[in-house]
This record gives C-alpha cells, structure tokens and sequence, in this order.
C-alpha cells in the first residue's frame, strides 16, 4: 500500500502539496480558537480601560480564525477529492483492463455479481486508504507536535507524555481487536459476493420467472443468501460494538485523569494554569483525545478496507491471457492445424483459408468445443495447435485472435448505438453498409440503440447482428458457431449467401445444424462424441450409412 501511495504522490506532487499544506493550515485555524478563548478568559479579570481594548482585539482574531477556518475547509476538501478521484480514474481503468486482460477460461469463471462488488469495494479501498493518509495519517502528526509545544510551553508536558502512552496504549489494543474482528469482515465479504451473484443471476432471469411463475421458488435460494448475510453483518457489528466500546473507556478515564490533573493544579496554593489556560489545555486535550479516537475509527475502516483490497489483489493476480511480449506474424496464415485431443478430435485436422469447411454433428458431439479450441479460447489445449507448420507459442497470442476470429453462438452487446454496441467501436469497413442491407437491419443498425442485454431486438436481429463483427473485419480463418441459429429457413438462406460471398477462399469454418447448407461447403466433418465419424465432401458423405447413424 505504500508503494500505491508513493507513485500516487510522485505522479501528483502539486496537488499533493497544495492539499496537504491547506490541510496543515486547517488544522492551526482550528486549534486557534482554543488559545484565543484562553486569552479572553484571562483577559476578563484586568482592568477595564485595558481589557476592552484587549478583548476586542482577541475577539477580532477569533473571528478571523473561524472565518479563516470556514474558507479553507471547503478548498481543502476540494483538492483532496481531486487528488483522490483522479487518482482513482486511471486505477479503475486500469484494474477493468487488467480484468478483462485475463485469460478466456478464468473470466468465464468468475461470477459477474461477486466481481462487481468486489471491483467496487477494491476501487473504495484505495480511496479510503488516500483519503486516511491525507486526512488523518499525516495531520495528526502535524496537530500532535503542535499540542506538544503548547502543552510544554503551559506546563504540562508530564500530562500531555501521560495522555500519548495512554494513547499509544489504546490503538495498540484496538490494533489487536482489529485483528480478532477480520476473519469476520472476511465472512461478511464472502456473503455479500454470494447475495450479488445471486441477485444478478435472478434479476437476470426476470422474464422467465414471471412468465413461469416461479418467482416465489426462485426467491427461496435469494433469501437464504440474504439470511446467511444477516447473520455475517450481525457478528461483525457485534465485534464493532466491542471496539466502541473502548473508545468509550479510552475518551472517558482520559478525561476523568485530565480533569483530575486541573483540579489538582487550580487547589494547590500556586497553580501552574491560570483559568483561561486551563480551558484551552482542556480543549487541546480534547481535541487530542477526539483525534486519536478518530484515528483508531479510520485504522478499523482501514482494516475493512485492507481485506476488500486482498480480494482485489487475488482477482487481478489471476493468469493473464498475454503474460510475455508478443511477436507479430508478418504472412498471412496459410494453414491452421490441430492434433488428436481427448474429448476434441481423435485424429490430426487440418484447415487451409481457400477451404470451407462445415463441422457437423448431434446436440452434445463437441462442434463448440472444437470451435472454442481452434479459436484459441482454451488455454490448456493450446498446445495442440499449429500455425503455418509451427506450434502456437505464447508471444503468438494477440497475432492469433487477430487472424483467426470467431464468432460464438450466444450473441452479446454493449448497451449504446450500432458502432458501440455491436462493432465495439471499431472502424466500419466500406463494404459493410451493404451488408447490412442484405441481412435486412441497416434500419435497425441506423436508428436503433440497443439495451443493455440486447432485451429490445429479436433473437433473430441478436444473431446477424453478431455476425457483422467478423464481416466488418475478417481475419486469415474466421469460425462461426450455429450462424444460423434462431433464423427462420428464407432469412437463413439469405445468410448463408452473404457468408459464402464475403468469406470466399477466407477460411471459412462454420459449426452447423442447417443440413440444407452442406452441400455448399467445400468439406464436411462429422462429430460424435468428441470424435470424427467422417471428414470430405458432403456428396461424398450424405449417402454414408456410418454418417447417418451418427446424426440420427
């Protein structure tokens, strides 16, 4: 955290700087009125034709110190969030890049809910631990060493020595009741992950839990998640309400011995204290007290904060999917290959860009997963594919997704207009109106914006609309799964005639149901269980008895 702290500094000195010395001139405006409510109580007892003069002048400078004190607090707090907040701007960037940087198989794991939260209570941890440094950390010292010069100067030092070791003794305890409470700040986090997912999930759902109506049983797992945070929160507010305790203990007996030590001094025969002085220690004292209290509340805030922080570390440590520098691949690549692989394929496939090929096969026989395998999606089958004669290496991984694209079968969006949602902000290519008019949705690609969830289109729309992004920018192979799912047989047909024309001798690749569209591609591979049945020429293959068996 500390290191998180310096580069935030070093990146910002002058809004650090200017922050933090309004912050130090905040804290004299606010321990001035204490010594000056000490100086008029002192100056109650002179003489009239001195004192009013005296009176006013000290009354004068009050004033200028609370007016100076209600000018700087907002200017304060100003920069303060503006070095926070734009600190954070670029962390949060960051942290979603690197997110989304993670390998195919470890994002697909996560729980969307449960990382949301957890991204937004790493995103407030850090926020919090600068607004601690800035706020509480480095002002207190700054307050400490002022109050030590004035209770020196007073008299008190022994006192104010007492009123540190005390101190210093209640955060090292509240330190160690810190301790005790985390495990169930932990519990808390882990239930609160829980009651997202499942929110997000069942939200999600809403739709068909009405039209099933299944609210009701589909609540009963939602509100048991909620009953196991109940009672995560409950302990960790009852392991709070310890900690208050001792505050309570510590700001009490501190001021009951404080008390003690004035009126001590007031009934000796020689005070050390004059009355006014006596308040203002009082008050410094408090102040002191107050701060200290402050800063132990901030350090438990701080400690909550440290554990949503660790959950956030663990996510951005998981296995990036580019984890060494990459090496371009200046041709274009010419041949793509996959050895035998358990659950994949039991003999060598091979795939040239001017070959069509069709992978077809019963509900459950691995066409997705064979897809998913050439698309370089699955890390741990990496190893079985070969570009250009060559295994696939680790620095060929961006260069890979570049030129074999894919195109899976559950379309997904963005919310916002076509070129956001839908070609994700990249350039459109000139052929692309036109392909638009030929899938019948340039209208909906002109002045429709779709919702999040893509909830205010068709299926239909959904899956040609996802197709436009390997249309828009094709790669050496481009792989389609189910291209015409969801399609009704004309629109299928008008589909499969723009695949064929714009993906011509461009490795086209296609996982399929539609047996109407076989006799188009180039070679058909048949699938069962992992395994291929048969691999030529539909017309070499429709008449196979061994075929037919594996697709009835």
């Amino acid at each position: 955290m500390m290191e998180f702290i310096s580069e935030t500094l070093s990146s910002r000195k002058r809004l650090f700087i200017s922050a933090t010395a309004l912050t130090v001139l905040l804290k004299l405006s606010t321990l001035a009125p204490a010594l000056l409510l000490g100086k008029i109580i002192d100056n109650l007892s002179v003489a009239e034709d001195v004192a009013s003069l005296t009176l006013s002048d000290l009354l004068i400078v009050l004033c200028g110190a609370v007016l100076l004190q209600s000018v700087l607090h907002p200017l304060q707090t100003y920069q303060l969030v503006k070095l926070v907040q734009t600190t954070l701007v670029d962390l949060s960037t960051e942290w979603s890049e690197k997110i989304l940087g993670k390998e195919f198989e470890q994002f697909s794991s996560l729980r969307i809910g449960g990382l949301i939260k957890s991204v937004e209570r790493g995103i407030t941890a850090h926020e919090k631990f600068l607004i601690f440094f800035i706020t509480s950390g480095f002002p207190l010292l700054i307050e400490l060493a002022l109050i030590a010069i004035i209770f020196a100067y007073l008299g008190g030092a022994l006192m104010f020595t007492t009123l540190l070791g005390i101190s210093v003794g209640y955060i090292l305890l509240y330190h160690q009741l810190i301790c005790w409470r985390r495990p169930y700040l932990v519990a808390v986090n882990d239930e609160e992950d829980r009651v997202s997912s499942r929110l997000f999930e069942t939200l999600q759902a809403g739709k068909i839990l009405k039209l099933e109506q299944a609210c009701g049983l589909a609540m009963k797992p939602l509100r048991q998640s909620y009953t196991e945070y109940a009672h995560a929160a409950t302990r960790v507010a009852s392991t709070g309400a310890v900690l208050s305790s001792i505050k309570v203990l510590y700001i009490g007996l501190s001021t009951a011995g404080l008390l003690a030590w004035g009126v001590s001094d007031q009934a000796s025969l020689s005070p050390r204290l004059s009355v006014g002085e006596l308040v203002a220690v009082f008050s410094l004292a408090g102040m002191f007290l107050s701060n200290c209290s402050a800063l132990a509340e901030a350090y438990r805030a701080l400690d909550q904060f440290s554990v949503d922080r660790q959950r956030l570390l663990q996510i951005l440590s998981l296995e990036d999917l580019v984890e060494v520098p990459q090496e371009p691949l200046p041709e274009p690549l010419s041949r793509l290959e996959l050895v035998a692989v358990a659950q994949v394929t039991n003999c060598k496939l091979h795939f040239t860009p001017d070959q069509s090929v069709a992978i077809i096969g019963p509900s459950g026989a691995g066409k997705s997963t064979l897809l998913d395998t050439m698309a370089g999606t699955l890390k741990t089958l990496r190893h079985a594919l070969s570009i250009n004669g060559r295994t696939l290496r680790g620095c060929d991984i961006e260069t890979y997704l570049d030129r074999v694209r894919y195109c899976p079968q559950d379309p997904v969006f963005l919310e916002g207009t076509f070129k956001h949602s839908v070609l994700l902000d990249q350039p459109m290519s000139d052929h692309l109106p036109r392909i638009l008019d030929d899938l019948g949705v340039a209208h909906l690609a002109a002045y429709r914006s779709i919702a999040e969830g893509a909830v205010n289109i068709s299926g239909g729309e959904a899956k040609r609309l996802s197709l436009l992004r390997l249309i828009n920018r094709p790669g050496d192979f481009n792989l389609f799964d189910e291209p015409t799912s969801a399609l009704d047989q004309e629109t299928a047909l008008g589909v499969w005639s723009t695949l064929f024309e714009h993906f011509h001798k461009r490795g086209l690749v296609c996982a399929t149901h539609d047996m109407t569209a076989l006799s188009r591609f180039d070679r058909v591979i048949v699938l069962k269980n992992g395994e291929v049945i048969a691999d030529g020429p539909w017309s070499e293959l429709q008449n196979d008895g061994v075929v037919a068996q594996a697709l009835a």
